[in-house]
């Protein structure tokens, strides 16, 4: 993966992979990227990477396939197969590699054929952290990465976790006093107010840049494990 068969990940790149018609909604995806990696969705110990390729349909040449499972966002214990192809193309003057879409580029999930933030925590973001870390081994890398969801969800939790009314109520007012902030309306009017649409939120914020989001969150996971040990 830090081979120059892969492209140097960029939040350049990853602007220019969703700006697809499919990927207009910007905003949230790069979250869904971001929460996919900062909050362990992606298990490294299944980490392929597959140089061995051969495309059949003879459009790139030098085809490099990263393949990791992700955990889905709501379903415990369910996880998706994902694949990120990267390659040359075949014909032309251009003999960068590139992130190559679907159908080289897969996922499990029912929105595997676009660039779902599964397969794009995969392709944009583990791979820029393992192209930024480049002197880290493997196991230093398992080491910085929160633990994997999948293993977090067999562990056994509080039962106030489980059954938190209370606390399900403290955080909707807590929201509503935020959207107060926001907007100049009384905290009654917003409470229980979850009809805003992917779209219309996405329009109200800036999209984040994952890449700078990675590299300050890496810095962090690196001043937190030196001080805790």
């Amino acid at each position: 993966m830090r081979s120059e068969r892969l492209p140097r990940m960029s939040d350049e790149l990853i602007n220019a992979i969703l700006t697809s018609p499919q990927n207009r909604s910007r905003t949230g995806l790069k979250e869904r990227i971001l929460k996919h990696v900062k909050r362990g969705s992606l298990s490294l110990d299944t980490l392929t990477v597959r140089t061995d390729l051969v495309d059949q349909l003879e459009a790139y040449n030098d085809v490099v396939l990263v393949g990791m499972m992700c955990s889905a966002s709501q379903k415990k214990g369910k996880t998706y197969n994902v694949n990120a192809a990267f390659g040359v193309k075949a014909e032309g003057s251009n003999r960068c590699p590139e992130y190559i879409g679907f159908p080289y580029s897969k996922c499990e999930c029912p929105n595997g054929m676009t660039d779902c933030g599964h397969k794009m925590s995969a392709a944009g973001g583990m791979v820029f952290i393992i192209q930024h870390h480049s002197q880290w081994t493997f196991d230093k890398l398992k080491e910085m990465m929160p633990e994997p969801i999948r293993v977090v969800e067999s562990l056994p939790i509080p039962v106030a976790y489980a059954f938190s009314g209370v606390a399900t109520k403290e955080r909707e007012t807590d929201r509503a006093v935020k959207k107060r902030a926001k907007k100049d309306t009384p905290v009654e009017d917003v409470i229980g107010d979850n009809e805003e649409t992917d779209d219309e939120d996405d329009a109200k914020r800036p999209p984040p840049q994952v890449c700078d989001e990675l590299r300050d969150w890496m810095k962090a996971c690196n001043v937190r494990k030196r001080v805790t040990g």
